[in-house]
C-alpha cells in the first residue's frame, strides 16, 4: 500500500504515466475520427507531459518543489487541443501541492478536483463526451469513495480513479453521436486512461516496455570554430525566468522593466503570477543577473552566446533572435509549410509561427514569437482548429501587450483575410473588424487522402481515399481527386454571391490535374475568377477556398 505521496514518488508516477501514454501513443492517435494525417492526439498529449517531465527530470526535492516546476512548464508545454486541455488539469493537480511535502488520499483526491476544474475552465465551451467527461467522472467518483471511507491510500484513490475513467471512456460515444459513427472512443480520454494505468504500473513494480522517456536533444555545435583571436562582438542571449521571493527587495514591475532595458537592447519581459521572465542581449550578462536576483530566486536561466550563433548559422536560432522595430499592432500567423510562411511574410505578417496539421505549436511557441514582436496589440491566425485553444493560453500568459486571436480555421482563411487588411490603419479594432467580416464570407474546403480507414456518419472511407473537409465534418469522399473536388465546386459556385475560388495546391496534386479543375470552372463558371497558391503541404492536395 502506498499511503502518502511525496517528491520521488510524484516524479516516478508522471514519469511512468507518461512511458505508458508513449508506448500506446500510436494507438490514441489512430482513434482520431478524421481519417486524415494531422498532430494527432496521442503525439499532442505526450509532447505536452515531456515539457512538464523536462522540467524535473534531474531533480530532486521535495513534492512542493517538482510539482511547482512540473505544473509550470507543462502549461507551457501544451500543443494541440488535448494538450491544452491535458495540461491545465495536470496543472491544476500540480499545484494543489505546493507547500506541502507529504500529501494522503485526501489531498490527492482535492488535487484530481482542481484539476479538473482548471481543465473546464481551458475551454469557452466544454464538450462533453470528450476527455472532459472522463477525467470529471472519474474524479466525482473518487470523491465519493473517499466520503464513503472506502480509499485511505493514495493507490486506492488511482485504482478508484482508473475503474470510474475505463467505464467513462467506454460510455463517450454515447455522448459525441460522432464518435459512435467512427466506432471510437475519445482519443484525449484514451490518453488520460493509459496515463493513469502507467501510474499504477509503477506502484504495482510492473515494468513498462520503454527504456525511457527520450529527452530533448540540441543540435551539436562546432566549437573548433573559435579560437583566442575571434572577435566576440554580438553579446549574449540571455533568458531567464525569475520567481518573486518574500525577503527580497520590493517588486515594481514598470520600474524593473525601465532597468532592465538600460542593461541591452531587444528587451522583452513577461510578469504573471508572482513570476518574471527576462530575455535581453547584453554585452554583461553578469549585471542583469545580479539585477534580477535581487528580487527573487531563478527557476530557469539560459545565456548563448550570440557570435557562436552567428557563427553556426543556424536558422532557426536566427528567426528565434529576430529584433522588430516597435509599431502599434501588427499580425503573426501560423504556417504548415515554408511556401505559405512566405507568402503570408509577403502579404504583411509581421512573423510566422512554423506548425499546423502535422505537428501542432506549442503555447511557448508563441509566447516566444509574441514577446520578439514588439507591438502593442498583436493580432493572431491560428489558421488551424487544433492550434486555436494554445493560441488562447498563449494569449492568457502573455502580459507585454494586448493579442487578439482570431478563430481561423484554415490557412485559405487566413489568405483571404490578410488580402484585406490595411496596413496603415491607426486603429487595430478596425482591422480585427475586417478580418472577421472576411472569414465569415469565405468558405473553405480541404482535400486530402485518407491514411486510415473509418466509418464516417455511415459512410465507409478506405485508405487512399480523397476526402472533402468542411469546418470539422467529412461532406464528401470518392476514389478520384476530379470525383470529389468537381461536386464541391458546383455545390458552392452554384451560389449567386460566390464569385470568386482560390486554389491552394499541395505536394501530392499533379500540375495536370490542378489544369483539368481550373478548366472545368472556367468552362462552367466563367463569372468566377480562379486564382492558384502553392504550398509545400503533404497533408492537404488541394484546398478550395470560395469568396
Amino acid at each position: 500500500m502506498v499511503k502518502n505521496l511525496d517528491g520521488v514518488l510524484f516524479k516516478e508516477l508522471i514519469s511512468y504515466g507518461i512511458k505508458n501514454l508513449k508506448l500506446h501513443e500510436t494507438i490514441v492517435n489512430d482513434m482520431n475520427v478524421f481519417p486524415v494525417p494531422d498532430g494527432d492526439t496521442g503525439t499532442n498529449m505526450t509532447m505536452t507531459l515531456m515539457n512538464g517531465y523536462e522540467a524535473i527530470r534531474n531533480e530532486e526535492g521535495s513534492l512542493s518543489d517538482l510539482a511547482s516546476k512540473f505544473g509550470y512548464a507543462v502549461a507551457f508545454g501544451a500543443r494541440g487541443n488535448s494538450g491544452v486541455i491535458s495540461s491545465q488539469f495536470f496543472k491544476g493537480f500540480s499545484e494543489s501541492f505546493v507547500n506541502t511535502h507529504n500529501a494522503d488520499a485526501k489531498l490527492f483526491v482535492k488535487a484530481l478536483e482542481k484539476g479538473v476544474a482548471e481543465a473546464y475552465l481551458s475551454v469557452s465551451k466544454p464538450t462533453e463526451g470528450t476527455i472532459l467527461t472522463v477525467v470529471r467522472e472519474a474524479t466525482e467518483h473518487v470523491r465519493k469513495q473517499l466520503d464513503e471511507g472506502k480509499l485511505r491510500s493514495v493507490n486506492e484513490v488511482i485504482d478508484a480513479f482508473l475503474q470510474k475513467a475505463e467505464a467513462s471512456l467506454k460510455n463517450t460515444p454515447e455522448l459525441l453521436p460522432i464518435l459512435k459513427s467512427s466506432g471510437v472512443v475519445d482519443s484525449g480520454g484514451a490518453g488520460i486512461l493509459y496515463f493513469f494505468q502507467g501510474m499504477k504500473k509503477y506502484i504495482m513494480h510492473e515494468e513498462i516496455e520503454l527504456q525511457e522517456v527520450e529527452a530533448t536533444t540540441a543540435s551539436a555545435i562546432d566549437y573548433s570554430a573559435f579560437n583566442r583571436q575571434t572577435k566576440f562582438e554580438f553579446g549574449y542571449c540571455t533568458e531567464v525566468l525569475l520567481q518573486l521571493t518574500d525577503g527580497k527587495a520590493e517588486f515594481d514591475y514598470e520600474a524593473f522593466k525601465n532597468i532592465i532595458e538600460t542593461l541591452g537592447d531587444s528587451v522583452a519581459t513577461v510578469y504573471t503570477d508572482e513570476k518574471v521572465k527576462v530575455h535581453v542581449h547584453t554585452m554583461q550578462p553578469e549585471q542583469v543577473l545580479s539585477f534580477c536576483h535581487q528580487y527573487g530566486e531563478f527557476l530557469t536561466m539560459k545565456i548563448e552566446n550570440m557570435s557562436v550563433q552567428h557563427t553556426q548559422k543556424q536558422e532557426a536560432e536566427e528567426s528565434k533572435e529576430e529584433v522588430f522595430p516597435h509599431s502599434p499592432w501588427a499580425v503573426v500567423a501560423v504556417a504548415s509549410d515554408a511556401m505559405l510562411e512566405e507568402t503570408f511574410k509577403q502579404m504583411g505578417a509581421r512573423a510566422v509561427i512554423q506548425g499546423g496539421q502535422l505537428c501542432n505549436p506549442s503555447v511557448q511557441d508563441f509566447l516566444s514569437v509574441l514577446e520578439k514582436v514588439n507591438a502593442d496589440h498583436i493580432i493572431v491566425f491560428p489558421n488551424n482548429k487544433n492550434v486555436i485553444l494554445t493560441a488562447l493560453q498563449a494569449k492568457k500568459l502573455y502580459a507585454n501587450g494586448k493579442v487578439t486571436v482570431i478563430h481561423s480555421a484554415s490557412m485559405a482563411e487566413c489568405y483571404a483575410a490578410l488580402g484585406l487588411v490595411d496596413y496603415d490603419s491607426e486603429k487595430p479594432e478596425d482591422v480585427v473588424q475586417v478580418i472577421h467580416e472576411a472569414i465569415e464570407r469565405i468558405d473553405t474546403i480541404s482535400i486530402s487522402q485518407a491514411v486510415r480507414g473509418t466509418v464516417y456518419d455511415q459512410v465507409s472511407i478506405e485508405i487512399g481515399d480523397y476526402v472533402a473537409i468542411e469546418r470539422s465534418h467529412i461532406v464528401g469522399a470518392d476514389k478520384t481527386l476530379e470525383g470529389v473536388v468537381i461536386p464541391m465546386i458546383d455545390k458552392y459556385l452554384a451560389q449567386e454571391e460566390k464569385d470568386v475560388v482560390t486554389f491552394f495546391a499541395g505536394q501530392n496534386i499533379a500540375e495536370q490535374e490542378l489544369e483539368e479543375l481550373l478548366s472545368y470552372v472556367e468552362e462552367n463558371y466563367y463569372y468566377v475568377d480562379c486564382g492558384v497558391v502553392q504550398t509545400d503541404s503533404t497533408v492537404y492536395s488541394l484546398i478550395l477556398s470560395f469568396e
